[in-house]
C-alpha cells in the first residue's frame, strides 16, 4: 500500500465517523485504498436480512416527513455523510482515472447521493444534470444506464418539490424505457412507479392511484406479490390512498404489506418498519391516536435497535410520534420528542437541512400551544438563533 492510498482512503473513511452504518460496494482498486485509510470489509449483507437491488430502486413515500431520501444508485446502500469529503475523493479520482472513466462517473453518483441526503439538492440536481449529460455522451440516449440517469435526475427534481419538472422527466424517460427496453423491464416497470409517485408528490391523486394501481398489477404479474418491488408499489400505493383521504383502504392495505413483508424481508428490515411508520401515520390520520401512538413508540424502538440512535430514520419516527402526541393533545409529551428530533437533526442532517428546519418549526409550533408557564420552560431549551 502507498502513501496515497492511505492519504486518500483517509478521506474517505473520515466521511463515516458520525455514521457507523455506512456501508458502499466499490472496486477491488479501490477497497484496496478504502482499507488502507482504515476501512473494515463489512459481513455478508444477506445475514442482515439487507437487500441490494442491482437497479435503481423505487421512490418510497414515507408519511408525514418527507425524509426517507430513495437511493437509486445500486453501488450506495445506505444515507451518505458528510459530501465535501465525497467530492474530494471525486476530484483525486478524476486527476488519477481521467473525467468520463466509469469508475469517475460512479463516483459522481455517490457524490449527487451524499449531495441529496444532506439536503444541498441544488448542488444535487447539477450533478445529476452532469451524470445524464456523460451518459448521452458516452453511451447515447436510449442506453439502460442512461435510462436510469434520466430517472434519478426526475427523483432530485421530486425531492427538491420541482414535481413539474419531475413528471415530464419520469414520463418522458418512462415512453423511452417502454420503447426501448420493452413494457416488462424492470427498469420500465421501477419508472412506472416512480411517476405515480410523483404524481402524488404533485397532489394529482387520482392519476397517483389509476398509475400506482397499474404498477401494482404489472409487478404482481410479472415479480409475484411478494417480491420486494412488488411491495415497495403496495406500500406507494397505500400512501396515496392515504393522501386522498380514503383511509380504509390505506390502512387494509398497510397492513397486507407489513405482513408480506415481514414474512419476506424480515420484521426489522428497513423497508418493513417504513411501513408500520405509515401506517402508524394513517391510523393518525384517521383519528386512532392511542393505536397511532402505540404504533408510533414501537417503531420507534425498533428503528433505534436496528438502524441505531442517531439514523435518519429515528428522526422521522420522533418526528411522527409527536405529531400524533400534539393531535391527541398530549402536548408536552409532543414537545419533548420534538426536541429530541430536533437535536438529532441537528447533529446528522444540519441546521440547514430542509427537515432540520420543518421539525424547529413544528416545535416551535408545538411550544405556543402549551400553557403559559409550560411554554415559558420549554422556549428557553430551544435555540431560536439556528433559524428565524
Amino acid at each position: 500500500m502507498t502513501k496515497a492510498d492511505r492519504w486518500v482512503g483517509g478521506i474517505i473513511v473520515a466521511a463515516r465517523t458520525r455514521r457507523p452504518w455506512l456501508r458502499i460496494t466499490v472496486p477491488r482498486w479501490l477497497a484496496r485504498i478504502l482499507i488502507a485509510g482504515g476501512a473494515q470489509r463489512a459481513p455478508d449483507p444477506d445475514a442482515m436480512h439487507q437487500r441490494y437491488p442491482t437497479i435503481p430502486p423505487d421512490n418510497e413515500t414515507p408519511a408525514a416527513l418527507p425524509y426517507d431520501l430513495k437511493i437509486h444508485t445500486a453501488s450506495i446502500h445506505t444515507a451518505e455523510p458528510n459530501s465535501a469529503a465525497r467530492q474530494r475523493w471525486l476530484t483525486q479520482l478524476e486527476k488519477e482515472l481521467g473525467t468520463d472513466h466509469e469508475d469517475v462517473i460512479a463516483a459522481r453518483e455517490h457524490v449527487a447521493t451524499a449531495l441529496e441526503t444532506d439536503g444541498r439538492l441544488r448542488e444535487a440536481i447539477a450533478l445529476r444534470r452532469r451524470i445524464l449529460a456523460d451518459r448521452e455522451r458516452t453511451l447515447g440516449t436510449e442506453d439502460r444506464a442512461t435510462i436510469t440517469a434520466s430517472n434519478n435526475l426526475a427523483h432530485v427534481f421530486e425531492a427538491a418539490g420541482q414535481t413539474q419538472a419531475a413528471i415530464v422527466l419520469f414520463a418522458h424517460t418512462l415512453r423511452t424505457s417502454e420503447r426501448v427496453l420493452g413494457p416488462d423491464d424492470a427498469v420500465t416497470l421501477t419508472l412506472r412507479n416512480n411517476l405515480g409517485s410523483a404524481y402524488e408528490s404533485d397532489g394529482r391523486l387520482h392519476e397517483a392511484i389509476a398509475l400506482l394501481q397499474l404498477a401494482l398489477a404489472d409487478r404482481t404479474r410479472i415479480l409475484g406479490g411478494d417480491h420486494p418491488d412488488t411491495l415497495n408499489t403496495q406500500n406507494n400505493l397505500a400512501y396515496a390512498y392515504a393522501s386522498s383521504r380514503q383511509l380504509d383502504e390505506a390502512i387494509k392495505l398497510y397492513r397486507q404489506t407489513i405482513a408480506a413483508r415481514e414474512a419476506v424481508l424480515g420484521p426489522y428490515h428497513r423497508d418493513t418498519l417504513n411501513s408500520r411508520y405509515n401506517l402508524a401515520t394513517a391510523l393518525s390520520l384517521s383519528g386512532a391516536l392511542e393505536e397511532a401512538i402505540a404504533a408510533h413508540q414501537q417503531t420507534l424502538i425498533d428503528r433505534e435497535l436496528r438502524l441505531g440512535p442517531n439514523h435518519p430514520d429515528v428522526i422521522t419516527s420522533h418526528y411522527g410520534l409527536a405529531i400524533a402526541l400534539q393531535k391527541a393533545r398530549h402536548l408536552p409529551e409532543a414537545v419533548v420528542s420534538l426536541r429530541k428530533a430536533y437535536a438529532l437533526s441537528l447533529v446528522v442532517l444540519g441546521p440547514d437541512h430542509p427537515h432540520s428546519r420543518l421539525i424547529f418549526q413544528a416545535l416551535r409550533d408545538a411550544i405556543t400551544e402549551l400553557s403559559a408557564p409550560q411554554r415559558t420552560l420549554q422556549a428557553r431549551l430551544v435555540e431560536p438563533d439556528n433559524h428565524t
